[in-house]
């Protein structure tokens, strides 16, 4: 995601588009249309890349308007045109991109023209790709993507802005502490160049674990071309023996390990003796999507959906196995358990 203004800046945290309306206003099938249909394609596009906010039953909106919701067939073609604009045409949504070319591809076809398709059934027009991930691959994928060593937090962000800093002067770039709050027009600093704005409300010391909140949209450069593009939010709070963070956007920092080094999404989080998690996490180009996880160090709980090179494996899990599909297509049980995630968590964000 490039650097933006402020105010433009703010409006891409809001994580999906806002509703538009077709001209028709209203719902407009095809019955000559021989492409992807909402239940063998659009169901799964707009549950995984829109509803962590656009959908009545989430706990956090981040900004979306209420009842702009895209879960059914009927309110993604109200706001197909808005849709194609934010996706397709600008690329601003979804936060912190990570679409693959080939559902974009998709996507624009099923707007081109629409169609419901048959619950269950095959699109007989439209075949399904067959997957390229076996069961211990689709498990082994949710660990690289979320390494119980390795889970996205907001520490990152923030320990990574504190590294750049140490390059940065008195006069470049505007700098007290962490409390950033001026542009910064591509200032030089002995060789480290600096543009951009972020807005770091907490302990301007950034020493230990401590809550904050980080807003960036910048863009640093090493003298060796090395880069640290920042484009999102990394929140951190502590309530009732919990911690609660945010992550979102694209973060990229060629000089670190972990995952600040490459991610692009959406993640909340909260974490105690239990966990819950929701969002989407795209790192070095593989892709896991969290649908209302708990987790204890007994169970984990909810919809765990992976990215194959062709399509998405879904997974509802009751303590720990449950139903696999691919696209939709019966592939067996699966079993997966982030316990290990939970204790990670845990030990970085110092909990009791």
């Amino acid at each position: 995601m490039a650097p933006v203004g402020q105010d433009a800046g703010v409006l891409l945290f809001l994580a999906c588009t806002q509703s538009g309306s077709l001209d028709s206003g209203g719902s407009t099938e095809s019955a000559e249309c021989s492409g992807p249909t909402w239940h063998h394609f659009g169901e799964g596009f707009f549950r995984t890349w829109c509803q962590s906010c656009h959908s009545s039953t989430t706990p956090d909106r981040s900004g979306a308007p209420e009842a702009l919701d895209y879960e059914t067939y009927d309110q993604v073609l109200a706001g197909a045109d808005t849709i194609r604009d934010a996706v397709l045409v600008r690329g601003s949504m979804p936060l912190g991109g990570g679409v693959y070319p080939q559902d974009l591809e998709l996507l624009e076809a099923f707007l081109d023209c629409p169609s419901e398709g048959t619950p269950g059934g095959e699109d007989t027009e439209a075949p399904r790709a067959q997957p390229t991930l076996e069961g211990p691959d689709v498990v082994e994928r949710v660990a690289q993507v979320l390494p119980s060593e390795d889970m996205p937090e907001p520490l990152g962000a923030r320990d990574a802005l504190v590294r750049w800093l140490e390059h940065a002067t008195a006069s470049c770039p505007h700098v007290a502490g962490l409390s950033i709050n001026a542009p910064w027009e591509g200032c030089d600093a002995d060789g480290y160049t600096f543009s951009g704005l972020t807005e770091f409300i907490g302990n301007s010391s950034a020493t230990g674990v401590s809550a904050f909140d980080l807003l960036a949209d910048f863009s640093f450069t090493a003298p060796d071309g090395s880069t640290f593009d920042g484009g999102g939010t990394a929140v951190l709070a502590f309530e009732d023996e919990q911690a609660l963070y945010e992550l979102t956007g694209t973060w990229k920092d060629d000089t670190a390990d972990g995952w600040i080094h490459a991610f692009s999404g959406n993640l909340t989080v909260a974490v105690g003796e239990t966990a819950r998690l929701d969002g989407s996490v795209q790192r070095d180009g593989l892709s896991v999507h969290l649908d209302d996880v708990t987790v204890d160090p007994a169970c984990t709980d909810g919809v765990v959906e992976v990215r194959d090179d062709v399509g998405w494996h879904r997974l509802e899990l009751d303590c720990g196995c449950g139903p696999w599909t691919f696209e939709g297509q019966a592939q067996g049980e699966l079993c997966i358990d982030l316990a290990p995630q939970l204790a990670g968590l845990r030990d970085k964000l110092e909990l009791p």
